[in-house]
């Protein structure tokens, strides 16, 4: 533990938490129009809301940026580490698998919770092994 970077770990996360927020925002506005339909009131747009967050085009688009949010922060974890890049970005994985576990509600679909605890650890790895092979 002691050659782990808190500041590389911290920078990570911080990276991957703000592309996983700017991804959902788009695939948000892209696949569901008609929670920003100009005409809608409150519960047409928590409608349209809730039935896009439990759609399959919505989770699988989620699965996809979600890992590549996790390469990203798995790379610039072990890019600021400059050490044991593996180890660094392991530690992202790890820590994203744990606020993954904290804010799971049990609503989504068992697949969507298997496929992305499952790839969590993996990607934050791949983003290390890019990292270490440019670095």
């Amino acid at each position: 533990m002691r050659h782990i970077s808190i500041r590389a770990v911290l920078s990570g996360m911080a990276l991957g938490v703000l592309l996983d927020i700017l991804s959902g925002v788009t695939v948000t506005y892209l696949l569901g129009p008609d929670a920003f339909a100009a005409d809608a009131d409150q519960a047409q747009v928590q409608a349209a809301l809730e039935a896009l967050s439990r759609s399959t085009p919505f989770l699988l688009a989620s699965l996809v940026l979600g890992s590549l949010s996790t390469v990203a922060a798995g790379y610039l974890s072990a890019r600021v580490a400059r050490r044991l890049p593996y180890m660094n970005a392991a530690a992202v994985g790890v820590l994203g698998l744990l606020m993954g576990a904290w804010l799971a509600d049990g609503t989504l679909p068992v697949w969507f919770n298997v496929a992305g605890f499952a790839s969590v650890i993996p990607m934050a790895l791949v983003g290390g092994h890019v990292a270490k092979r440019h670095g």
